[in-house]
Formats: C-alpha cells, sequence, structure tokens
C-alpha cells in the first residue's frame, strides 16, 4: 500500500526485492490517498525455501521488510492458518492502566482444527514485518489441544508481556499455558497504536506456514467521559490521529452482567476529530452503571483476515440515572488481629462508580482518627473493586498504638457529592500469649509402657489463641516430639486455661533411645504473637542397665548366683532348676526372702549345685530384675557340670547345657581317670566382664572348671557349630573368638579356624569365651532430598550400620559450609535426619555419623534443586515364582528411567530366609543387573533403591524369586510371596487376639514363626469413619518376640497429626496404625485393607484420584500409588508408620459441591482466566465438554463403595509395653 501525502496527484514507482528476483511498477497515487501495489508471479523461479522480500519505493529511503515461504505445489504443507475470520479478542488494562488492545487469534486455514502442544512439535511465532522483530510462542503442556481457532493471550493492554502467558481455546473455555522466547519489545516499541502482525506456524524449528500481516490496535487510550447522567448525555473517547476515517466505528452500551447491547449505533468520524461522540438519551434506559464499546473495523479491501482492528471496551464506565441515586458502594473488612510485626490487612472495596476521593482511616475507641490512606488512584481503573492495606498499627506520626479495638472505615465520595462509608472493628495486639505451669505431670522417670503426660496453663488477650503445641526436645540430640492444637481443637482440648497432652515414651526410644527430654510449650495468637516456655524434664529409661549374672562355685552344694546391674535394681523372682542326662528335674530353688524385694547393684544368692544322682546335670538359674523406672530384666545362667574320662591325657567335653564343646591335652604329670567340668552359658557377658564397643557377641562361655589344674592343662580347643552362632548377615569367615583371660574383665580377640562347619579355636587357659564379630564397618549414609506435597526442598539423610546402633548424637550435619541444629528445624532419629532446605539453587551437604563400636562416616553431597526423581521403569526375572530346583542362579535386571545413576547410593538389598546382605549390583547407564545364586527351598526378596548423580532416590522396588525343593517345578508359586504379595493362609501360625483396649482396636500377636506372617481379619471392629479397616497381613524377616498393633477408628480430622497441606489436595480421612513392642528390624511389611464410604469421596472422584499420605519426622509425605480396578496400593516410604491418610488429588476435577474445602481448579485447562485484565471473545458458543473432560459419574455401590485400598505399610516399630 502506498500514500501519497501530497495534494497534487504523483506516479511512484515501488521496486521489490525477493532472493535475486527483482521486480517494479509505476502506480498513480491520487491527492492525499493511498493505493494497492501487487506484484504477481514473483516466486515462480525461486526454489522452495524461506526468503526475505523488501518494497522499496523511489521516492523514499524507508524499506519495508518481511518474510516469506515458498513451496513446491507438489509439497504444500499440510496445516495452514490464518488470522481468525469472524473471531476477535480484547483486552483491558488494569491497575489503572487505562488502555486498550486487540488481541491476536489464529485459526486453521487449510485444515477443520488445529493442534497445539503435547508431542505435535508446534510453536507460533508472532511477527512485526515493519522492524523484523519476532517472538515465539511456546505451549507448556504434556497433551495437545486441538480447536479451530486459539487466542494468543501474551501481551497486556499496554503492549507490555504478560506474567503468565496462556494460548485459550475460548470456544471450549480451555486454556494451556506458555512461554514467550524473542524480542519482548515487540508489542511496545511501535510508533502509533495501530500495526501489522503476521503469524507463523512453527514445527520443530521449522516454518510451516506464515500469514500475512494483519493490522490491529495495542495501547489505544481507553478514557471515556459523559457530560451528563439522566437525559440527554454525550459519550466521547478520544479519537487518535493514526485512525483513517474509511474505518467503520460502532458504538455499543451494554450491561455489566451478562446480556446484550442495549444501544448500538454507527459513528460519523471525519480526520479533524479528536474525539469519537455518540448521543443516548439517558431517560429512556435504567438506572445505573453500564460498560461501553467502541469498536474500529477497517473494511477497505487492504484488511487482512479480521476486519476489526481494536474493541476499546470501558467496564462500568457510563452511570445513567439521577446522580443524587447514584452512589459507590463500599465495604470493608479486616484479616485477623495485628501488631508492630504482623501487620492488620484492612480490605476496602468500592464498587458501581470509581470515586472521586476514596480513603481507609483508622480510629481509636473515642472515635479520633489515628491513622488515614488515601486509597483513590486505586480505583481509577472501572474494573479495580478492592484495595489492601497493610497497617502496622501505629499512628500517622509511626508510634505504636495500644492494645485494643479500634475501627476501620472506608469512605467514598463521587463526582456528584455522594458520600458513602463502611466501618469494622479491628483488634491491635501486641502482647504474647501467657505461658506457665509448664511441666511433666506423670512420673519424671518412666519407662515404655507409661505415657508420659505433659501440662501448661494457656491464656490469651486481647486477641484468642491460634496454636498451642506441647511436647519434648531430646537434650542429647536434635529431635522434637510436638502435638500442635488449632484454634477448633483448643476449645475442645482445653479445660479452662488447662491444657494435658500425652506422649508416647516408646515413640521417643524407638526415635533416639532412652535419655532426657525437656518439655517445651509454645502458643501463639491470631495476631501472630508467640511465646515459647522450656521447664522440667523427664527421663525415658527403657530398660535395666547391665545387668548381668554368672555362677561360682558350681557342682558344690553352695554354688553362688552373682547378680549385678549398672544402676539399683530389686530381685522380684528367683528360680533355679536342675535337669539330669536321663530327664530327671529338681527344683532347686533357693529360699532367698533376704534377696528378693530388696534394692541393690549386687546379689549373691547361693544354692545346690551339685548333681543329680551323680549324672551330668545342667541347672538353668534365672533371676527376674526391676529397676526404679519399672523395667524388667530376666538374667539366665545355664550351667553344666559334666563327667568325663581322662585318657591318655587326651579328652573330649561336650557339656548338654552349653553350645561349647571341648578338647583337652593334659600334662604328663596328669593322672588318668574320671574328671568333671563346669561350664556356663549366658546371652550377656558374665558379672564382672564386658566387651568392647566395637565388639558383637550373641552367647558368651564361662569355663569355671574344665576339671583340670592350671599345671595339669597344657592346651585345650573350642569348638561351636556355626549354625549355632545367631548373628544374621554375618558370614562364618567374619567370626571370631573373643576371651577373656581369667582375673580380666575384657576381652581379646583370637582368630578361630573353620572346619567342618565348626568354629575352632585353640587354647591354653579357661575362663570367658565368646563367638562373635569385630564392627570395623563405618555406617552407610545416603543424602537425598525427600519427595513430599510440600512447596519446600527436604532434605533426608538416612543412615544405618549392619552390626551395631548408631550413634544419634554423633550425627553432624552443615548445608552450605554452616552446620545446622535444632534451632533451624533439624530432626534426628536413630535411622535419618531431615532437615528443610533454605531457598537455593545447588546445595552442599556434608554428614559425620558415627555407630555406638565407634565406627564414623563422613560424605558431602552436592544437591541441585528441582532435579526429577529417578525411577525403576521396568524389572526382569521370575517375580514371584519358585523357579526349579536345578537353577543355580537367576539374572535380576532392572532398568532406570535415569541414566545419571549414582553408583555408591544406587543399593541391593538381598534378603534371603531372614538373612540380609549388600551386594554391589552391575551398573551400565540405566541398566542395573545382579546375578542371584539360589539355593534349594530357600525364599529371596531382592529390595533395590535406585539414586541419581543429584541425590535423588527412588521409591523402593522390592523383587522375590524361590528356588523350590527337590521336585519343584518352576511353575509353582513362590512360598515366601514376591513383590507387594503375602504368604498363604496355610503358611501363616501366627497366634492373633483382637479386643477393645483404652478406646482403641488392640491385636495382639504371639507365638510368631520365624520369618513367619500374620493375617488378621478387623472387619466389622475398625469402623466409623470415611473408611472401615477390614484387614491386616504382615509378613517377618527374623525372630519375633509377641507384640501388638494398636488402631484408632478412622476419622475425618487429623487428629494428633497436622492437618494435609493444602498441595496434598482435599482429605478423606485419617486413622493410626502403630505397631508396639516389635523390633524394626523384623518387620518386613504390613498390609491394611481400607474399604472407603462412598459418600466420604467427592463427586466425580474415582480410586485413581486417591493418595495415600504418611506422618514422618514433622511432615506428609505422598506415598507412591498404584491403581487397579477399585485397588489402590500405596507403599510407605520408611520405617515408621502412625498416622496414615488417604486424600483426592488437589488437581482432579471433583464437584466443587461435594465437599466445602475441595478444589477443583485444574492448572493446566482452566475454564476462565485468573489475570486483571477483562478478555472479551466471539465465535460460536459450545455446549460439549473439553476434550479430556467426562460427564459420566460413578455408578453406586450401596453404603460401601466397592473401592477396597491396599495400603502397603512398612510398620517398624517402638518397643512399649507388651500386653
Amino acid at each position: 500500500m502506498v500514500e501519497n501525502p501530497a495534494e497534487t496527484e504523483a506516479t511512484v514507482t515501488t521496486e521489490l526485492t525477493l532472493g535475486e528476483t527483482t521486480a517494479s511498477t509505476e502506480t498513480t497515487v491520487g491527492a492525499e490517498s493511498t493505493e494497492t501495489v501487487r506484484f504477481e508471479n514473483v516466486t515462480a523461479d525461486l526454489a522452495a525455501g524461506n526468503y526475505t522480500v523488501a518494497v522499496q519505493t523511489q521516492q523514499d529511503t524507508a524499506t519495508l521488510r518481511g518474510d516469506i515461504t515458498v513451496r513446491d505445489a507438489a509439497t504444500e504443507p499440510s496445516q495452514e492458518i490464518k488470522h481468525a475470520d469472524g473471531v476477535a479478542s480484547a483486552v483491558t488494562g488494569g491497575d489503572g492502566d487505562q488502555a486498550a488492545a486487540e488481541q491476536l487469534v489464529v485459526a486453521a486455514a487449510t485444515n477443520d482444527s488445529l493442534t497445539l502442544g503435547g508431542s505435535t512439535g508446534r510453536t507460533i511465532e508472532i511477527r512485526h514485518p515493519a522492524t523484523d522483530r519476532r517472538l515465539e510462542v511456546i505451549p507448556e503442556t504434556d497433551s495437545s489441544i486441538t480447536a479451530e481457532w486459539f487466542v494468543l493471550d501474551v501481551y497486556n493492554a499496554d503492549g507490555s508481556l504478560r506474567d503468565d502467558p496462556t494460548i485459550s481455546d475460548a470456544e471450549n473455555g480451555r486454556t494451556i499455558p506458555a512461554r514467550v522466547s524473542g524480542d519482548k519489545n515487540i508489542f511496545t516499541d511501535i510508533d502509533g497504536p495501530f500495526t501489522g502482525y503476521s503469524l507463523a506456524l512453527r514445527e520443530d524449528g521449522e516454518d510451516v506456514n506464515t500469514t500475512p500481516p494483519r493490522q490491529i490496535g495495542i495501547g489505544y487510550p481507553n478514557a471515556v467521559e459523559q457530560n451528563a447522567t439522566d437525559g440527554t448525555a454525550t459519550i466521547t473517547l478520544p479519537r487518535d490521529d493514526a485512525v483513517s476515517e474509511e474505518w467503520t466505528a460502532e458504538f455499543e452500551l451494554e450491561p455489566t452482567a451478562d446480556g446484550g447491547p442495549i444501544v448500538s449505533r454507527d459513528i460519523e468520524h471525519t480526520e479533524q476529530d479528536d474525539v469519537f461522540s455518540v448521543t443516548i438519551n439517558g431517560s429512556d434506559i435504567e438506572q445505573g452503571s453500564y460498560d461501553s464499546q467502541v469498536t474500529l473495523k477497517n473494511t477497505t479491501d487492504e484488511a487482512v483476515g479480521a476486519d476489526r482492528v481494536i474493541s476499546i471496551r470501558s467496564p462500568d464506565a457510563i452511570v445513567l440515572g439521577d446522580p443524587a441515586d447514584i452512589e459507590p458502594t463500599v465495604d470493608v473488612t479486616a484479616e485477623g488481629p495485628g501488631n508492630g510485626d504482623s501487620p492488620l490487612r484492612i480490605n476496602a472495596s468500592v464498587e458501581d462508580r470509581v470515586p472521586e476521593t476514596a480513603t481507609v482511616a483508622v480510629r481509636n475507641s473515642e472515635g479520633a482518627v489515628v491513622f488515614t490512606e488515601n486509597v483513590t488512584d486505586a480505583f481509577q481503573d472501572p474494573r479495580a473493586v478492592s484495595r489492601a492495606v497493610d497497617w502496622e498499627p501505629v499512628n500517622q506520626t509511626g508510634a505504636l498504638l495500644s492494645d485494643g479495638e479500634y475501627t476501620a472505615e472506608v469512605t467514598a465520595e463521587d463526582e456528584f457529592g455522594n458520600e458513602v462509608a463502611a466501618q469494622e472493628t479491628i483488634t491491635v495486639d501486641s502482647t504474647p500469649p501467657s505461658i506457665d505451669a509448664v511441666g511433666v505431670v506423670s512420673d519424671a522417670v518412666t519407662n515404655t509402657n507409661k505415657e508420659i503426660v505433659l501440662g501448661a496453663n494457656v491464656t490469651s488477650a486481647p486477641s484468642n489463641l491460634s496454636t498451642v503445641e506441647l511436647g519434648v526436645d531430646a537434650t542429647a540430640v536434635a529431635y522434637t516430639r510436638t502435638t500442635t492444637l488449632n484454634s477448633s481443637e483448643i476449645d475442645k482440648r482445653f479445660d479452662g486455661d488447662r491444657i494435658e497432652m500425652t506422649v508416647d515414651p516408646a515413640t521417643l526410644a524407638a526415635a533416639v533411645g532412652e535419655g532426657n527430654f525437656t518439655v517445651t510449650a509454645r502458643a501463639t495468637d491470631t495476631a501472630g504473637n508467640t511465646d515459647v516456655v522450656t521447664n522440667d524434664t523427664v527421663t525415658v529409661d527403657t530398660s535395666v542397665d547391665d545387668a548381668q549374672a554368672r555362677v561360682t562355685d558350681s557342682g558344690t552344694d553352695r554354688a553362688i548366683l552373682r547378680v549385678t546391674a549398672g544402676e539399683s535394681v530389686t530381685v522380684t523372682n528367683i528360680d533355679v532348676v536342675a535337669e539330669a542326662a536321663d530327664g530327671t528335674t529338681e527344683d532347686r530353688t533357693p529360699a532367698a526372702e533376704d534377696v528378693l524385694n530388696t534394692a541393690g547393684q549386687t546379689f549373691e544368692i547361693p544354692f545346690d549345685d551339685s548333681r543329680i544322682s551323680n549324672q551330668d546335670t545342667t541347672f538353668t538359674a534365672t533371676a527376674e530384675l526391676e529397676d526404679a523406672a519399672g523395667n524388667t530384666e530376666t538374667v539366665m545362667v545355664n550351667i553344666s557340670v559334666t563327667g568325663y574320662e581322662l585318657t591318655d591325657g587326651e579328652a573330649v567335653v561336650d557339656p548338654n547345657g552349653t553350645d561349647a564343646a571341648f578338647s583337652v591335652s593334659a600334662a604328663s604329670t596328669a593322672a588318668n581317670g574320671s574328671r568333671r567340668a563346669t561350664v556356663g552359658q549366658t546371652a550377656l557377658p558374665p558379672a564382672g566382664t564386658g566387651l568392647a564397643a566395637d565388639q558383637i557377641a550373641p552367647t558368651f562361655i564361662d569355663v569355671t572348671d574344665i576339671g583340670l589344674t592350671e599345671e595339669e592343662l597344657q592346651n585345650a580347643t573350642v569348638r561351636i557349630p556355626v549354625e549355632r552362632i545367631d548373628m544374621a548377615g554375618v558370614a562364618p569367615e567374619e567370626l571370631v573368638y573373643f576371651y577373656s583371660p581369667d582375673g580380666s574383665d575384657e576381652y581379646q580377640v583370637l582368630e578361630p579356624e573353620l572346619e567342618n562347619g565348626d568354629l575352632v579355636v585353640e587354647v591354653d587357659g579357661f575362663s570367658q569365651l565368646a563367638p562373635g564379630r569385630v564392627d570395623d564397618q563405618p555406617p552407610t549414609v545416603s543424602i537425598a532430598t525427600a519427595e513430599t506435597p510440600q512447596a519446600t526442598e527436604t532434605l533426608k539423610v538416612t543412615y544405618d550400620d549392619e552390626l551395631s546402633a548408631i550413634d544419634v548424637s554423633s550425627v553432624d550435619i552443615s548445608v552450605n559450609g554452616n552446620t545446622v541444629t535444632a534451632a533451624d528445624g533439624l530432626q534426628v532419629t536413630a535411622s535419618n535426619a531431615t532437615y528443610t532446605l533454605p531457598d537455593a539453587t545447588e546445595y552442599t551437604v556434608s554428614v559425620d555419623v558415627a555407630d555406638e563400636a565407634g565406627n564414623t562416616a563422613q560424605k558431602t553431597r552436592t544437591l541441585q534443586d528441582g532435579q526429577t526423581r529417578p525411577t525403576v521403569t521396568e524389572v526382569s526375572g521370575l517375580d514371584g515364582t519358585t523357579v526349579a530346583n536345578d537353577t543355580d542362579t537367576v539374572e535380576l535386571q532392572y532398568e532406570s528411567a535415569s541414566d545419571s545413576l549414582d553408583r555408591e547410593d544406587t543399593t541391593l538389598r538381598i534378603i534371603a530366609d531372614g538373612s540380609m546382605s549388600t551386594p554391589s549390583p552391575v551398573i551400565d547407564e540405566d541398566q542395573i543387573s545382579y546375578e542371584l545364586e539360589v539355593s534349594e527351598g530357600t525364599n529371596y526378596t531382592a529390595e533395590l533403591t535406585v539414586a541419581n548423580e543429584a541425590g535423588e532416590t527412588s521409591t523402593t522396588t522390592e523383587f522375590s524369586v524361590a528356588r523350590g525343593a527337590a521336585g519343584g517345578s518352576g511353575d509353582e508359586q513362590a512360598g515366601g510371596g514376591g513383590a507387594g504379595g503375602m504368604p498363604s493362609e496355610e503358611e501363616s501360625t501366627t497366634q492373633t487376639e483382637l479386643f477393645e483396649f483404652e478406646g482403641e482396636t488392640t491385636v495382639r500377636l504371639s507365638a510368631i514363626p520365624r520369618s513367619g506372617s500374620a493375617d488378621i481379619d478387623t472387619s466389622g471392629a475398625v469402623t466409623g469413619g470415611p473408611f472401615d479397616l477390614t484387614r491386616v497381613q504382615m509378613q517377618f524377616r527374623f525372630d519375633v518376640p509377641d507384640f501388638r498393633i494398636e488402631i484408632t477408628d478412622p476419622r475425618t480430622e487429623a487428629g494428633p497429626a497436622p492437618t494435609l497441606p493444602d498441595a496434598a489436595g482435599t482429605p478423606v480421612g485419617f486413622i493410626e496404625v502403630d505397631a508396639i513392642g516389635a523390633d524394626q528390624a523384623t518387620v518386613d511389611r504390613t498390609t491394611a485393607t481400607l474399604e472407603v464410604d462412598e459418600g466420604a469421596i467427592p463427586d466425580g472422584v474415582s480410586t485413581a484420584d486417591l493418595t495415600a499420605y504418611q506422618y514422618v519426622d514433622g511432615e506428609w509425605r505422598a506415598l507412591a500409588t498404584d491403581t487397579s480396578g477399585e485397588t489402590l496400593t500405596a507403599t510407605l516410604a520408611t520405617h515408621e508408620a502412625e498416622h496414615i491418610a488417604l486424600a483426592v488429588e488437589s488437581d482432579t476435577g471433583a464437584d466443587p459441591d461435594a465437599s466445602d474445602d475441595a478444589d477443583t481448579t485444574n492448572e493446566t485447562e482452566s475454564t476462565e482466566d485468573a489475570e486483571s485484565d477483562e478478555n472479551e471473545s466471539t465465535g460460536p458458543p459450545s455446549d460439549q465438554p473439553a476434550d479430556d473432560q467426562s460427564t459420566d459419574e460413578i455408578p453406586g455401590f450401596g453404603a460401601l463403595t466397592a473401592i477396597t485400598a491396599m495400603v502397603t505399610l512398612l510398620l517398624y516399630s517402638r518397643v512399649r509395653r507388651q500386653l
């Protein structure tokens, strides 16, 4: 298009350059007019490709450039685009920006629809040919979206780019997020409000199709004025000089609610006009506020795609009616009390009118104004209806106001002098709550059976309490155990000003062991004031210290049972039983009235240790002890009095009551004949001796008399079958003997030999011996970030040791060079430590930890924020089956979704009938493999945890296989169960008893077989909430003592655990499942079956929308879940179960009326624009749901839905009183 601004006709020569092609043409242009210049057939000789076209007149130095794509006729694009016909969208400025803009709308040209997003690789590039600026709009969604046309909602009314650009299928109410790349000034650095933009469809970085430019308006002034409110009123809008008088202008007066225009008429205008002007009769229109809209259209031949240049919409801009009756509507609200540290938010709203003035003020109880702020500017945008003022409770001089009630007032006045006001009472509170009488209500020293009762008096004025927290802090380690009550729970739990809470000492002992704990109370009021008081100490004592026993002078009628302890204890019972070789037994329990029920640390109890009828006799002496905390300990000694014959100076001594046998060689001076040996065996070091911290032994042999004097004994050999040495996970070649020479309380290390399955060592004298292992292995340490629903990054450090317990007091953690402590929120337990990381993109974490044997480990790792957690995507092998008996090895193969695996922290654990080993798998990029040797009749479970170089770890993947007994086939099912499976009912011989105890359902388990299982039917017992717990199944690894499970009734509120965070979704229900008295190394897994009440699930939610959570180390953690039909399976991330929750995922499209707390907004396909700019789109309406939405409802299944949630819980325990 060529313009001639002169007052006389002119002939213009226009030249075009396109690649190597040039063309020119002469055009006669009338005075002060424009003409269209056309070039035809200029691409005929060009090869297919992208070109830059340049156009210039001989009379002008400026050059117009643009892009053009030339294609062969045979390779026309499969998808072409255009500026949408008959579809337009406009945006009006907000936040005081009085501007308007037309939006760009892309439509399908050759097909019925256009697909963007997902795997299409398509983007839309906006191009400004006049300046060769470009901006690419890139869909940010994993799924594709198809529509006839899309609004490119990427810029504001003033041309600035939006903070959250989107691509909208406005016809179907769908929006997908996008990002932009390129020239961010493409809409602002232009001359005047009107210019032309072309759109290019790109696929995988290559142009597919490009539209001609379309002229639109951006940043047009939006300043509508009226000269009257009733009668004849003239409405004006500024007319920019760039508006062509050939364009049509249309005015519409519309109601603010949905509906068609009340007034619609064309506006006559010329180049000499400064404003668009239209006159209406306000008397014919109902009194109120109305939107106005002026639409400019280019109806000349030069219009491309859509003829609308811009629509200038002004919400609530026109007011009609009697001025005295038309006034703004005002309101004021306040968000809670406030103080100097926590400003009080005052929300002022002015609706229906743009005020001439608006003021927020605060008055004291006497009516005097103590604070005022002019907020007029906040309401000059017609769409702005509210303004928040964060007011620190100070007067105009900045002085803090005294506590008490005040009045917040908003006042507004319109241009007609109408003044309106609204008031709200607010509270100023700078006084923290008052806390006193903090302490332990129960015993100051307790064992794991007696709950700790804590108490405190808490008051608050003038504002109410918001939260109250009461609990304990470990004195030796960074560990806290508290319960927090919110405002609704405070009213229920408080007795006047008094609150008392209980803490389970078994939980404390399981987390950090026994020790001292201080009591801490924390209270916060609704104004944000907080007070913390720490006072009093409670001691958790879990066992009798250093209980030991030994028998001296055995084999006589006055042997001595010596019992010692490391603290004052009471002997509550003594029992001695003698058993002869022929099975005859006698009660040798002495009369010990002077010993029983007396306190002390050392006791010597005489008893008759002589043989029965001169036969070899074994004596079992036991003493039951109780300390001041109520802990009980039974110490036992087996003493065998054995006769043997010394022949040619050689003899074998094999006592019946011990694991050891002895071969002795006597000196030549020793007389042959009958001899007698007395040998004892205990599970603890005999009284008066003690192992070093790194010496681990399960049993002790005490040779009090071998039957030879020191002079007669030349040497001896000790032999114990390896199978009798109970040390799971220790290889026979790692075993040693610990030897305590006579008169010494320390043990030396003797290196033995392995002979025919026996552990053999030679000694030159006797006293105490113990088979065992020296613990010289440091703990293993893993550093990662935890998988949680919380928005913050949480550091999780895990540590473990094969033989010794972790010394929790040794755990030292630093982040980016700074040591973190309990004051920073560090939480340390016996198995892991957690810490909420500061806001950063990279963290260098260093960890030091030691075990109780004194072995230390140090590890440093750099973590990156936002790393993708690795997953195990494929497992190959014979999972859950029994292989043929002649199979020697099984190849376990895994594949990970991450190829940057960390070899050190990718761990494989093999559990073979209760014995655990940690071999090193072969790692090749994303492949992990291990050749497992299998033995006849043995069940194997492989547990793989994959770690990447950023410290992220996967959920543990279980994989099981077994080799059958003789005659077995490869098609049989494994007796040991597979991943997520449980043994059959026939294999479980555990005795279970279910009863109600202290308001909870309690299950007592006894007679548990080694590596056995339990199947507990709880249907009808655990009911009354959003779901029923109908079944509990447990699988064990090793020998398990009797223990119990306590289960609360299901409920809808979180109870003792904090409520789920918003990111976790809408809670369905909560339950506590607590295994008490089971050692953490013995419980392999537990499965709980839940039947969910259909009334507890919002409409439109299925089983796939439920997620299980577990409360661990002070936070809720999402569990890995799988669904199959109506079954949901979730595996706990740690060994500690207690608080379990089911929730509807936060992005589930549930019926918002189904739950008051339901969040029904889908972040990727929103049905409305949340931006302050107002969008107006026209196009064919659609009543159909979005492509990925369904109107089907979930069918009902009666009182309980047929939804069964299988939650796999690793219920590792807390040692408490066993019922």
